[in-house]
């Protein structure tokens, strides 16, 4: 949910207990580093460069 809607999602990384807990009990940075892994760079790259694209 985009709670300021006029801004653009680049990335959302949901890091609240709920999220991590079964898996990694209270290791929240080996659930970072797992998450991290995974994330479509591509395609936060492609939304930033759509951002920016806008901006000129």
């Amino acid at each position: 949910m985009n709670v300021y809607p006029t801004f653009k999602i680049l990335l959302i990384m949901d890091v609240f207990e709920h999220a991590y807990y079964l898996d990694y009990k209270n290791e929240r940075a080996k659930y970072i580093d797992a998450v991290w892994k995974i994330i479509n760079w591509s395609e936060a790259g492609n939304r930033l460069n759509d951002l920016l694209r806008l901006k000129k």
